[in-house]
C-alpha cells in the first residue's frame, strides 16, 4: 500500500476552523464564561503551532511512508535525522 496508514495526517490543515474556533471563543467571552474562551483561544494556539511547525510535518510524512512500506527503517531513521530529532533508544 502507499501512503495512507495515518490517512496522510501529515498534509493536513488543523486549521480548517479557525474562524469558526475564534467566533466561539468570542461568543463564549460576551457571554461571561471566560474560562471557555480562554480554554478555546488555547486549542486554536496548539492548532496554529501545528500548522506552522513543518518540521513536525516532515516526521510524520516519514512515519506515514515508513508504515505504508513505501520505505524502509534506515531512511525513515536519516530523515527524522535530518530534520533534527534525536533517536532516544
Amino acid at each position: 500500500m502507499s501512503g495512507g496508514s495515518y490517512d496522510y495526517l501529515c498534509f493536513k490543515e488543523f486549521l480548517q476552523y479557525e474562524e469558526q474556533l475564534e467566533r466561539m471563543a468570542n461568543r463564549l467571552a460576551d457571554l461571561g464564561y471566560a474560562g471557555a474562551s480562554d480554554e478555546t483561544y488555547r486549542v486554536l494556539s496548539v492548532l496554529r503551532e501545528v500548522d506552522r511547525n513543518a518540521k513536525l510535518h516532515d516526521a510524520w510524512m516519514a512515519i506515514e511512508w515508513l508504515d505504508s512500506n513505501d520505505n524502509g527503517i534506515e531512511q525513515t531513521h536519516t530523515a527524522l535525522q535530518e530534520l533534527g530529532w534525536k533517536r532516544i533508544t
